[in-house]
């Protein structure tokens, strides 16, 4: 018997296994180097990033800044720059911020005419409570991060160039905003900058009087009325009413500002920065000096749609008036008129929110939403009361002041206290749903009620609709009002100048 013969098995399948697994690992030292550097690009690139967003945020926060501080912020025309705030860079200054001026310039002689913001206690501004990222190490990613920004001002002339002259400076400021972004303890840093200049809100005209009505006037009570001296010379004009004015009761009066203030010379109280803004406590239109009067009828510098009842200043035929009021004292187009009868009676609502009047919108976009108690002296700027000032919410005291007027929008009838002193203009808005009677026969319009006696209007009262004045009130048309809320800090407003982003600066 023999045996089966023995079979040896050979393989290679071991020596394959290490070759390639040297292989892979030979392999993967060749690429470490290249996966590291990849992963130190991205962790750069997140920090970057992460340095420019927080960057970003703080130039949101500077706009924010500039809104709420315009007030303090924007310098008054031909009035000294606030050493206390603000400081002139140097032409060599390249550090932050004024080195973001012409930063390719070691020595600038335009960075040498701009400011920089001092207020925040140093070189940035302080926000408070804090820098928006807390450093908690979960702010940005999982890193602490936080920014500082820097304000420079730029006061420009009549040739539109930065001036350090404050008896050359206009009404119009550029801010450069400039925000340094940080990752802490990275050494990653990222540097933005705006400009952003202002402009007026509103440009008053110097053509409204003190009493105007978009329809019928039907009394003055014991009012006296000053005339605007630039319309309708040599009297001036004291009310305009689109309608019939109707004078009969009360005791009205009206004069020219020369001759009322000289009634009591002694009283008169010179106010504002300038002293430049006459007031009186005391003073009326005089019984020989008087243009218009309940006892003498109307004189010219009365004006409405008829001349049958004696006024002089009777405009012709057709009689022109401004078909939408809201357009022509503030420059916004709040109505239309649809039946072409030369009044605007139907509210305009194309822009924005199809179901909300073009007006209440801008409104509530431009305008500070207060209440009749919320209004005092330190008051400015255009206000809007969504609702009547009557009954325990009449005005009392002084509201806005000769430096800084209000343009105050009221939705409805306005009552004055005793003594009250208003510098400005009061617009009264019609919000019912009838405004062709109202304009026609001054049924539901918002009116003045009477009030408590010795008020004084410095400026003008502007009724849309027809309109009464109710009670003792004096309206005292003051040119140096229009010129002071023209050029006032609260009808400024910031817009970004196109173009002027940047991030070629690095700190």
């Amino acid at each position: 018997m023999t045996n089966a013969p023995t079979i040896r098995q050979r393989g290679s399948a071991l020596t394959v296994a290490i070759v390639l697994l040297l292989l892979l690992t030979l392999a993967i030292f060749v690429a470490m180097p290249a996966i590291l550097g990849e992963q130190r690009v991205s962790g750069n690139d997140v920090r970057a990033k992460i340095a420019q967003h927080v960057a970003e945020a703080g130039l949101s926060h500077g706009r924010e800044f500039l809104r709420l501080n315009s007030g303090t912020l924007i310098p008054d025309p031909l009035v000294a720059t606030d050493a206390t705030k603000w400081v002139v860079c140097g032409a060599a200054e390249t550090t932050f911020p004024c080195g973001t001026i012409e930063s390719d310039v070691g020595s600038s002689a335009l960075r040498a005419r701009h400011y920089r913001y001092i207020g925040g206690g140093g070189r940035t501004v302080t926000f408070s409570p804090g820098r928006m990222y807390d450093g908690t190490g979960n702010d940005a990613g999982n890193f602490n991060a936080s920014y500082d920004v820097g304000v420079l001002l730029c006061r420009l002339n009549t040739a539109t160039d930065c001036t350090l002259t404050a008896a050359s400076t206009t009404a119009t400021s550029m801010f450069t905003l400039v925000s340094r972004g940080t990752v802490d303890g990275e050494g990653t840093t990222a540097t933005v900058s705006e400009t952003i200049g202002t402009f007026r809100l509103i440009n008053l005209s110097t053509n409204i009087p003190p009493v105007m009505a978009a329809g019928t006037i039907t009394g003055l009570g014991n009012s006296t009325i000053v005339g605007n001296p630039s319309v309708a010379p040599p009297k001036g004009l004291a009310v305009w009413a689109r309608n019939n004015f109707d004078g009969s009761g009360g005791s009205w009066q009206t004069c020219q500002q020369d001759e009322y203030f000289r009634s009591d010379i002694t009283g008169v109280v010179m106010m504002g920065k300038s002293k430049t803004v006459p007031t009186c406590d005391d003073c009326a239109c005089n019984v020989g000096q008087r243009v218009s009067s309940a006892s003498t009828g109307e004189g010219e510098d009365i004006l409405d749609s008829t001349n049958t009842d004696g006024g002089k200043a009777f405009a012709g035929s057709p009689y022109y008036y401004p078909c939408d009021m809201f357009e022509y004292v503030l420059g916004v187009k709040a109505r239309n008129d649809t039946d072409a009868d030369g009044v605007c009676e139907t509210l305009k609502m194309t822009d924005g929110d199809p179901t909300q009047a073009d007006v209440v919108e801008w409104l509530a976009a431009n305008a500070e939403i207060k209440t009749c108690a919320d209004l005092n002296a330190s008051s400015s700027g255009v206000i809007w009361v969504q609702g009547p000032c009557t009954g325990g919410n009449a005005l009392t005291g002084q509201i806005g002041s000769p430096d800084d007027p209000v343009v105050l929008v009221i939705d409805g009838s306005l009552k004055l206290n005793t003594n009250v002193k208003f510098f400005g203009l009061i617009f009264l808005r019609y919000t019912g749903t009838a405004f062709t009677t109202c304009v026609s026969d001054g049924t539901g319009c918002p009116e003045l009620e009477p009030g408590g006696g010795g008020a004084k209007i410095y400026g003008s009262l502007v009724m849309e609709g027809g309109g009464k004045i109710n009670g003792t009130v004096d309206v005292i048309y003051l040119p140096q009002l229009v010129s002071a809320f023209n050029e006032s800090p609260g009808n400024n407003r910031f817009a970004g100048l196109p173009g002027s982003w940047s991030d070629r600066v690095a700190y």
